[in-house]
């Protein structure tokens, strides 16, 4: 799975396993942001200047 097609990638995944429940509630759910903030957090591992 890669983040730039997480969504495609999920449903080809949904299927492969034969996952039951509901696909469009699940994409919901992969799609909620948590813990947003309006500026990023410094990281440890963060790129030095």
């Amino acid at each position: 799975m890669h983040l730039e097609t997480l969504e495609e990638d999920f449903k080809i995944l949904w299927g492969k396993i034969n996952a039951k429940g509901n696909l469009d509630a699940a994409l919901q759910e992969l799609n909620q942001k948590y813990n947003t903030s309006e500026q990023p957090e410094h990281h440890a591992y963060s790129a030095r200047q």
